[in-house]
């Protein structure tokens, strides 16, 4: 991964690393993403890692919270180097249980995915943000 921001992407869009590079350019430009398709492709790639140079993971979920992605969830959190790393949750979802679902399984915020890539860029100008607190 290119140094400066490293985020991993989970998401079965083909598209999205394109839409978040694009939406980026102005207000996030250090970002930079790497995506996967599926939770147990993450979980493959971060073994993989010579060095643990992720910063973030963006990780959509599907409504049913498939054990595979709650299984990465996990596998975050029980690992030394990820222990400590921020994740956010995307998702289409408005039911209360999804959402207390989301945040019993370890992750760090809950939001609503976007679509546009203006909504995009106001969602990574907040991580931008976010970012540079953390």
């Amino acid at each position: 991964m290119p140094s400066g921001f490293p985020i991993l992407v989970v998401d079965e869009d083909p598209t999205l690393a394109d839409t978040l590079n694009q939406a980026a350019q102005h207000c996030f430009p250090e970002a930079s993403f790497h995506q996967v398709f599926t939770a147990p492709q993450a979980k493959t790639y971060l073994e993989r890692l010579s060095n643990f140079s992720v910063r973030l993971v963006i990780m959509a979920i599907n409504e049913q919270h498939s054990p595979e992605d709650l299984g990465l969830l996990a596998f975050l959190r029980a690992h030394d180097e990820a222990q400590s790393l921020p994740i956010f949750i995307l998702t289409t979802s408005l039911l209360p249980c999804d959402l207390m679902a989301a945040y019993t399984s370890y992750a760090d915020s809950l939001t609503f995915k976007p679509f546009s890539l203006d909504d995009w860029a106001i969602y990574l100008n907040k991580l931008a943000q976010y970012s540079n607190v953390a």
